[in-house]
């Protein structure tokens, strides 16, 4: 895949990466979607530190672009760290830090309001109907055969995602898996293979550290 839409893709894997973390331990069976997506930001605040391993597959109108990578997240709060085969992100809060493996490259950014709707699903969730149209849930079954619930969300404005669907596992109001398209009809799947709440992490996992790329050259963006 090409460089551009790597970092696009990863940016909307650390998107999808809250997402699927606000669902943690929400029951799925009484809820409508609407009251589902109500609670997600509530149940988010009080998982702590949280631990993902997931796999993402691209397929594009572009064959050249079409990829399936593995990655893992570490959450908590508006914080993050994503690890890929391409590219480590931190984000505190505030400052971003992508470092491209290949090149050595670390471009450091201050995310705009809209940037962090892409990075911080907690404050998208608190006001999502401003954002998304929740156009229902469904029932199906999941890649791992397990039954789930499916939520279709639709963005009220144009945007670069064009629709997202969550699956969540009825026995356990877990996610499973996220589907997201975007305008340009690139599809991304994330499926989960594992997500532990309560971990122990400081916030210091979430910045840059650079004593330990004494390499790699500082892009500053902000």
């Amino acid at each position: 895949m090409k460089r551009d839409l790597k970092i696009r893709i990863w940016k909307w894997i650390a998107f999808v990466g809250f997402s699927l973390s606000l669902l943690l331990g929400v029951g799925v069976n009484a809820q409508t979607a609407s009251e589902l997506m109500n609670r997600m930001a509530e149940v988010y605040k009080s998982s702590g530190c949280i631990d993902i391993s997931a796999s993402v597959t691209v397929k594009s109108v572009v064959p050249e672009n079409n990829g399936k990578s593995e990655f893992t997240m570490l959450l908590k709060g508006k914080k993050f760290k994503m690890d890929t085969p391409e590219m480590t992100v931190w984000f505190d809060g505030e400052t971003q830090w992508a470092y491209l493996k290949n090149s050595e490259e670390v471009n450091v950014s201050l995310p705009n309001s809209g940037e962090l709707i892409s990075t911080n699903p907690l404050a998208l969730m608190q006001s999502y109907d401003t954002f998304f149209e929740v156009k229902g849930k469904s029932e199906t079954v999941a890649f791992n055969g397990k039954g789930c619930y499916k939520l279709q969300l639709s963005p009220k404005k144009e945007d670069s995602i064009r629709k997202m669907e969550l699956e969540i596992a009825k026995d356990s109001g877990l996610p499973v898996a996220i589907y997201v398209e975007d305008k340009n009809k690139t599809q991304i799947s994330i499926r989960i293979g594992r997500m532990k709440t309560k971990q122990g992490c400081n916030d210091s996992d979430f910045v840059f550290p650079e004593s330990e790329y004494p390499d790699a050259e500082i892009i500053d963006l902000r």
